[in-house]
């Protein structure tokens, strides 16, 4: 069988595996719980461990987490199959899409869900995607006059100063999508700059954890 047609026979149990181990990678690791202690601690926002509080933060960003992994699994799922440079066949995005319901499945039985909470869930993992996706380079701008612009170009550049911490903010903003504003919303509105720092410190982690569950789970399917 060839790497494709492996992954559309078990397209299915592949997503539900993948569920399971990012769950228990969330388990093992005390994911969200130790986000929120180090938080905690490091701002000195004691009232955010009040038992219900706490237990309600713990369920919310396991969840907000969760779409971010959800995400990142979408988003590397064509490549790590096989699908490169062309547009998957009808049989492979049957087989994907079966992958994507049985791991959103796998998460709201584990978890608990209602319907309706497994619907909005897919859903905002389609909110991420789209607002992750990679944006189109933007189109050069022929220069009228070779030279003259070359020299132009080569005097703009010794005098614009270089921003590089900026620039990886930025970044690092476009590739959370809305997680870190969305977890910063749940875990401390009062300190909403920090607490989206925070995010953007955890969001690393979870596409990590995405990553390397799909990649392992993909490997062992022949």
């Amino acid at each position: 069988m060839t790497e494709r047609s492996n992954f559309t026979t078990d397209a299915a149990r592949l997503g539900r595996e993948t569920a399971f181990r990012v769950l228990a990678e969330f388990e093992r690791e005390r994911l969200v719980p130790a986000f929120v202690d180090a938080y905690v601690r490091q701002h000195n926002r004691r009232e955010l461990k009040a038992a219900l509080r706490y237990r309600e933060l713990l369920v919310m960003l396991t969840r907000e987490s969760l779409v971010a992994v959800a995400a990142r699994v979408g988003a590397e799922l064509p490549q790590r199959v096989g699908i490169r440079g062309s547009a998957p066949t009808a049989r492979e995005t049957e087989a994907m899409d079966a992958f994507t319901q049985a791991f959103v499945g796998a998460l709201g039985a584990a978890l608990h869900w209602t319907p309706g909470d497994i619907a909005e869930f897919a859903r905002d993992v389609a909110l991420y995607a789209r607002m992750t996706a990679p944006a189109e380079p933007p189109a050069a701008i022929p220069s009228k006059s070779k030279g003259k612009g070359t020299r132009t170009a080569g005097r703009a550049a010794k005098k614009t100063p270089a921003r590089l911490p900026a620039l990886q903010s930025r970044d690092a903003s476009r590739s959370a999508g809305p997680f870190a504003d969305r977890c910063a919303l749940l875990l401390d509105p009062s300190l909403l700059d920090k607490a989206r720092a925070a995010a953007l410190e955890l969001h690393p982690r979870l596409e990590g954890i995405a990553t390397a569950t799909l990649a392992a789970v993909l490997r062992r399917r022949v």
